[in-house]
């Protein structure tokens, strides 16, 4: 599945010069959904992300540098992400995963302040211990985080620059498959 997704990314113009396939398999996620496609149960396997080392971010500093944005998730080891913050810290933008994984973004910022994330309520809530939007954003710029986008589910999202919080309502949709 991975060398699939790999070609195709290839094909519409990606260079992926620098993937290397280093992991026993291609990173995997399983969901259960119930009947409304909302999660019930998840698993994952992502030893893939485990072989992504502070020492391969130095490898490609260099292009982490010049790049204009860089995006990283917290299924990264804290070490690799914190070698990223390093050298790209006012251009990262972290998708903090799932609440367990969030707390990475927590470290991250102990260390500095980091461009943008993108928390769902129950993340904001692991960060923040409140599920208030607008205390939830206040509380995460207080830890250094520049930009949040929300994510409410129904209530659609906020984006918060630490001066104004602007919604943005979800957009009407045909029934929900998969959340």
């Amino acid at each position: 599945q991975g060398e699939v997704l790999l070609e195709a990314t290839k094909a519409a113009g990606v260079d992926v010069s620098r993937v290397q396939n280093t992991a026993p398999s291609t990173g995997t996620y399983i969901a259960i959904l119930n009947p409304d496609g909302e999660l019930v149960t998840a698993m994952n396997d992502m030893r893939a992300a485990d072989e992504i080392s502070p020492d391969l971010i130095e490898t490609h500093s260099a292009a982490i540098k010049a790049a204009t944005f860089v995006v990283a998730d917290c299924n990264l080891p804290l070490a690799t992400l914190q070698a990223i913050a390093e050298i790209a810290r006012d251009k990262l933008f972290i998708e903090p995963v799932s609440v367990p994984k969030s707390a990475k973004l927590k470290e991250l910022l102990k260390s500095g302040p980091i461009f943008m994330a993108s928390p769902n309520l129950d993340q904001i809530e692991g960060l923040t211990n409140t599920r208030d939007i607008f205390e939830g954003c206040t509380a995460l710029h207080k830890l250094g985080l520049q930009h949040v986008v929300a994510h409410a589910g129904q209530e659609g999202a906020f984006v918060s620059n630490g001066e104004d919080i602007e919604h943005v309502p979800i957009q009407p949709a045909g029934p929900i498959i998969d959340v």
